[in-house]
């Protein structure tokens, strides 16, 4: 990265020691022409408004290049890590190099007596109907900034987007200019316009601090599978009432006398009261009249109780 850095800037300094260069031979030759060498007043209008266009054109080429340099400095620069702010330099330098050349453009047509009030009037109502045009294209660009430079989410960071009528919720595949690919927990692709984004409430789960309580919950395998229906059902109800950021149930075949649950719930803060609830509902619920394994050697466990194990 260095190296390409060393070479795009090289190429770039290069161009604008030989721009100074011919910028100079210009002005020498200029002054000789005009100094030295009588000339009818009509060839020596034509003469200085030739002139005055190569000027512009070297001076506008020096700046764009200056730019560049600038611009690469910061894309290769190793402070700048965030792959946003390198997808948006491109975009940034061309829309330099457009200001630049529009702006000599100007210069120049004024520089060759033409009035350029109508050519401005013109561009002003195309550049409306161009806005106009390209309004979600332009709101997408703002939600992209917004995320650039207020470092709401990154990849990998699960975002949750409540909009007015839908909330997306899930982890951060892609940010590009236009808009920001999730992957929900089924491992549905969802892609969000980055102005909904911009516009919407957007809150990072991944940045919120939670504290995980994990329950093994067993069952016989002879239980009928409706009873087993029935008491997940429950047990999901008796979470809910605590409103927990996230719970996951995995199941598997421990042995061949018993199936597991393992409950995971996330809470967002501290929850004694919840972890002794939990133990005591799941001890009276799923011990006394439910069909287990082994109720005498069965027990609900947390992480600490793995610990000690």
């Amino acid at each position: 990265m260095n190296q390409n850095r060393l070479t795009s800037n090289l190429k770039y300094f290069l161009h604008i020691l030989i721009w100074i260069m011919c910028l100079f031979l210009v002005m020498i030759l200029h002054h000789y022409l005009t100094t030295y060498i009588e000339w009818t007043p009509k060839m020596l209008a034509r003469i200085d408004m030739t002139y005055h266009i190569i000027r512009i054109f070297f001076i506008a080429t020096s700046i764009s290049s200056v730019g560049n340099i600038l611009l690469n400095s910061v894309r290769y620069g190793s402070n700048i890590n965030h792959h946003i702010i390198r997808r948006f330099l491109p975009i940034i330098q061309f829309l330099l190099t457009m200001i630049i050349w529009v702006v000599s453009g100007f210069l120049m047509l004024e520089a060759l007596n033409i009035n350029t009030n109508s050519i401005l009037a013109g561009a002003g109502i195309g550049g409306a109907i161009v806005v106009l045009a390209s309004k979600d294209l332009l709101t997408n660009l703002l939600g992209s900034l917004s995320i650039l430079f207020s470092r709401t989410f990154e990849i990998g960071d699960t975002i949750r987007i409540r909009m007015l009528r839908l909330e997306v919720e899930g982890l951060v595949e892609e940010i590009t200019l236009n808009h920001t690919k999730l992957t929900n927990k089924t491992g549905e692709v969802v892609y969000v316009p980055n102005r909904k984004v911009y516009t919407e409430s957007v809150e990072n789960l991944s940045r919120r601090r939670f504290y995980t309580y994990s329950y093994l919950v067993p069952f016989a395998k002879n239980t009928p599978p409706k009873e087993v229906d029935l008491s997940m059902k429950i047990i999901e109800g008796k979470i809910a009432s605590y409103y927990p950021i996230d719970v996951e149930y995995t199941a598997q075949n421990q042995n061949s006398g018993e199936y597991l649950y393992t409950i995971e719930v996330k809470l967002p803060e501290e929850n004694e009261a919840f972890d002794e609830d939990m133990r005591k509902f799941l001890t009276s619920y799923i011990f006394h009249g439910r069909y287990v394994s082994n109720p005498k050697n069965n027990h609900i466990v947390d992480e600490d109780d793995e610990n000690e194990m």
